[in-house]
């Protein structure tokens, strides 16, 4: 295509010439137009698209994002679609359990629950109004997930103003936390990778404030109605938080409502948060939780400690993640449950990236009889992908996925605002979405076997398994694996 472009500029140079006579003493305009024909010719000057970026012109750029911040220092992300559909409105709290005191696990979570606990005589009807309400508490984080009709959006702002008012819910508008935290324990239970979760990140990460997982609520009778309060005036401010709006209405519009409903929200000062790096395991532990006297499904949830958001190794992870247990019936655990022969209702591997570190989950449901098989096979898998050369045929796929995936966070309101939640969260750069279909691109064979050798293990790990009956406990302990640990159930009651 270059070619052709430089072969019509430079005949239209020379007709151009002949048409208007040019005279040889005017050079300067001739020796310009010359330069500018010989930069064409040869290539320069409109160079031909290099074949290996071809394909990437198809895909879509990250969206506009606007950042705003409010006097009080609340940040604001952005981003206006065309779509008309409800728009999304995410809060983020820059504090999690991680702020969680050693005794006081849960807190943090009770907290956010807080948030969305009305008095019943009081009660609106939020689903009638076109809006939708949820929180998820993570180590670092609290999120608020909304959704409202693009004509109640002054409305929801309003209701989110008064949630995070210290006036917005009274101890006289709130169920006992003791009903909040049996609450919390039997949604646990009615899960078995949920209720393992429970158990799984305090094994990794030990006494890090990491371990102080939104699960361990189920231990805590010392979280106390002052406590809650405490806990919302220390982090629930607005210089320690961002909200996140993305859909069809004008900026200045929103920013306006926003200004007007969040602006009085109160700033503090902000005592440094600073946190040891996570422990490497120095071990294999099996925890048995929930034993049963029935062969039912058992749950297998097995990992250890990854690096955190920020490492140069994110995008490899990310595509090493795949090729181990996200490509479905293509992944190395697949394969090697097939290998052993191991029926399976869900087998699946995620990574979760947090500040300072982050953990490798492999999920397997299976017959609470073939436990001990289902961890040898995952065990195997992951030394399988450590030793075993990585193909190409794998990482193209995995590649292929990944881009796929990017497109569609792209295209979902919701799944973009998360997005920006995570661009917040972590300090990423404001074109990180822009240069994600080019960091996957760039990853080769060598960079996915390096980080697997490095990163990935079956010796400094942990399995919760939970489900199991005293005979598979036996042979879960005769595995010679390593000692299996089994932890206090949690009780009936807080």
């Amino acid at each position: 295509m270059g070619k052709i472009f430089s072969w019509i500029a430079w005949t239209s140079l020379l007709l151009w010439r002949g048409v208007y006579h040019i005279p040889l003493s005017n050079c300067r305009t001739l020796i310009l137009l010359i330069v500018l024909g010989a930069l064409l010719v040869s290539g320069l000057a409109i160079p031909d698209v290099p074949v290996e970026r071809a394909d990437w012109e198809k895909v879509a750029k990250g969206p506009t994002i606007q950042q705003f911040e409010l006097l009080n220092g609340l940040r604001i992300l952005m981003v206006q679609t065309a779509t008309t559909s409800d728009i999304t409105a995410h809060l983020l709290i820059k504090s999690g359990s991680a702020q969680d005191p050693y005794s006081k696990r849960g807190l943090a979570n009770l907290t956010a629950q807080r948030l969305l606990v009305r008095n019943c005589d009081q009660e609106i009807n939020l689903e009638s109004l076109g809006i939708k309400l949820e929180f998820d508490v993570q180590p670092d984080a609290t999120i608020l997930r909304g959704s409202t009709r693009p004509h109640r959006v002054g409305f929801f702002l309003e209701l989110l103003a008064a949630m995070l008012s210290p006036s917005g819910v009274t101890p006289e508008t709130l169920p006992s936390t003791v009903q909040l935290r049996r609450n919390t324990l039997e949604i646990s239970k009615a899960d078995i990778f949920q209720f393992a979760s429970l158990f799984f990140r305090r094994a990794i990460f030990e006494n890090h404030p990491y371990g102080r997982s939104l699960g361990q609520v189920g231990f805590s009778s010392e979280i106390s109605q002052e406590d809650l309060e405490l806990f919302r005036k220390e982090y629930y401010v607005p210089n320690n938080s961002a909200l996140v709006l993305v859909g069809a209405i004008s900026s200045d519009d929103l920013l306006d409502m926003v200004r007007e409903k969040l602006g009085p929200w109160t700033k503090k000062h902000l005592a440094r948060i600073t946190y040891p790096e996570p422990q490497v395991l120095e071990r294999l532990s099996i925890q048995l939780v929930q034993k049963t006297n029935t062969s039912s499904a058992a749950g297998i949830l097995f990992g250890h400690t990854v690096p955190g958001r920020q490492s140069n190794d994110f995008y490899t992870l990310k595509a090493l993640n795949l090729i181990l247990g996200g490509l479905g019936s293509g992944s190395r655990l697949s394969s090697s449950f097939l290998s052993h022969r191991i029926k399976y209702s869900l087998l699946d591997s995620n990574i979760r990236f947090y500040r300072l570190g982050g953990i490798l989950e492999v999920l397997a449901r299976i017959p609470g009889p073939v436990a001990p098989a289902a961890l040898t096979a995952i065990i195997d898998a992951i030394e399988g992908v450590k030793q075993s050369p990585i193909s190409e045929a794998e990482l193209e796929k995995a590649k292929t996925q990944l881009i796929a995936w990017h497109l569609e966070r792209l295209g979902s309101p919701r799944l973009l605002a998360d997005q920006l939640i995570q661009m917040e969260l972590f300090s990423l750069s404001k074109n990180f979405l822009d240069h994600f279909p080019e960091r996957i691109s760039e990853l080769t064979v060598d960079d996915l076997q390096r980080a697997a050798k490095t990163h990935l293990s079956t010796t400094r790990a942990v399995a919760v398994i939970t489900g199991v009956n005293e005979e598979v406990s036996t042979q879960l302990s005769n595995l010679g694996l390593s000692e299996v640990v089994i932890p206090p159930v949690l009780p009936n009651t807080p």
